[in-house]
């Protein structure tokens, strides 16, 4: 395992990671939003 392709994994999952942390925030503001409107 040499380091460049180390390197573009630990790359690779961070970008994953954020997208994933990303879309699971949209998600949670979302149902948020949904659920203060059924509420009133």
């Amino acid at each position: 395992m040499n380091l460049k392709n180390f390197i573009k994994n630990r790359k690779g999952k961070f970008l994953v990671t954020k997208r994933l942390s990303g879309y699971l925030f949209k998600e949670s503001f979302l149902n948020y939003i949904t659920n203060c409107f059924i509420r009133y």
